[in-house]
């Protein structure tokens, strides 16, 4: 995935992130992840295609309008 793309996943993973009041923490321990990982998602952006599809389908939200638009 280019980088401009995993960047903007991960940017919009913090957005979904606030928009639902949870902490990173919180986050992690609902996608089965260590805080870091969540952390570096945000801040470093999501480079696989099938985290963001893992992540998209815990959070029951459209991957496309979600993550990379």
């Amino acid at each position: 995935m280019q980088y401009k793309l995993a960047k903007l996943a991960g940017l919009n993973l913090k957005k979904v992130r606030i928009a639902r009041q949870m902490t990173q923490q919180e986050l992690a321990d609902y996608l089965h992840c260590e805080e870091r990982t969540i952390r570096r998602y945000e801040q470093s952006g999501i480079n696989s295609l099938a985290t963001l599809e893992y992540i998209a389908s815990v959070l029951d939200v459209d991957l496309i309008t979600t993550f990379l638009s």
